[in-house]
């Protein structure tokens, strides 16, 4: 009977040791389960097509089964990864997330969200495609002087586009509203200014439009004032000469008219629309051919044309013959 409650004693002994030494039970020291956790992601747009950049829009929620903070980030196709962010639960339940992706070329991809705690899962990606139309650019303005004071204006450039559709040109802000018939190519537009002409004195701002969102660069640019012809073209010194010139503001306001370095003496000043001015050549100049332009301070402000002038006329001495 001793031998029985001896052997009943060791084997208590035993599992007693085995007990301590595998230490207390798991479920002890750390407590329940963490709740189940899940994620799900859509893009906004799926497919874009159109000018870009463009921003893609990810909407998703974050599933817990049960109370617990929630530590989550967004992943991209291209490898970059936002910075982590913190959701805390009170309970079970859902909550809306969001982010952005902004792209300025063609892409195809996804974001996706990764949960980093209380455990660790990914939600299915949320994939797009966009594919970029090239922007319009400007590179180049001109007064093309067709006709009447203002004269028609054209823009040059690239991926203006073969069709108008609902794109047009702003000048100042102001819409155009005369392209007198030309039609509307990729590279070339042509149209009738839609403010006031005002040549060097004001900086033009030109950009193309779709719709009401500007698509294009801005374009700034001066005017020269402009004269077709010079009336007359060649002369002597102190020639007067006309220049017919277009939007000619009312007073000089300290434009001169310049014969190559030298200053022509102004002798009458028209402005408007078709304005005039009247200038002699001084009586300075060398023969020879010049510019004859108009100039601001130390800026030349209107276009140049030729003025040639010509060496005074002297008559041949006449000979006298001697009576002896």
């Amino acid at each position: 009977m001793f031998e029985g409650k001896s052997r009943v004693a060791v084997c208590f002994l035993g599992l007693l040791l085995t007990v301590l030494l595998a230490g207390p039970a798991q479920g002890v020291l750390n407590g329940p389960p963490p709740p189940t956790v899940s994620a799900k992601l859509a893009a906004d747009p799926v497919t874009f097509n159109g000018y870009c950049p463009v921003t893609i829009t990810f909407k998703g929620t974050i599933m817990v089964g049960g109370p617990c903070t929630v530590q989550y980030k967004f992943v991209r196709s291209d490898g970059g990864i936002k910075p982590v962010q913190t959701i805390n639960f009170l309970a079970a339940g859902s909550k809306a997330v969001a982010d952005t992706w902004t792209l300025g070329k063609s892409y195809s991809g996804g974001e996706a969200i990764e949960v980093i705690s209380p455990v660790k899962v990914k939600s299915g990606q949320a994939d797009f495609t966009i594919t970029c139309t090239p922007k319009p650019v400007i590179t180049s303005t001109k007064h093309e002087h067709m006709g009447y004071p203002g004269g028609e204006f054209s823009i040059m450039g690239t991926n203006f586009g073969t069709t108008k559709g609902a794109k047009n040109v702003h000048v100042d802000g102001t819409v155009v509203t005369n392209f007198m018939g030309i039609p509307w190519k990729d590279t070339y537009l042509c149209f009738v200014l839609p403010v006031p002409y005002i040549p060097w004195e004001h900086v033009y701002q030109f950009c193309i439009v779709d719709g009401s969102t500007v698509i294009s660069n801005f374009y700034s640019q001066k005017f020269l004032y402009h004269f077709e012809v010079l009336v007359p073209s060649e002369g002597f010194k102190g020639t007067e000469v006309k220049l017919p010139v277009f939007n000619l503001p009312a007073s000089p306001g300290g434009v001169v008219v310049k014969i190559g370095t030298y200053t022509m003496t102004v002798t009458s000043w028209t402005g408007g629309g078709w304005g005039e001015i009247k200038a002699k050549v001084p009586t300075s100049v060398p023969m020879g051919e010049y510019d004859v332009y108009l100039q601001k301070g130390s800026d030349v402000v209107s276009n140049k044309k030729k003025f040639k002038v010509l060496p005074l006329f002297k008559p041949p001495l006449e000979k006298v013959e001697r009576k002896i």
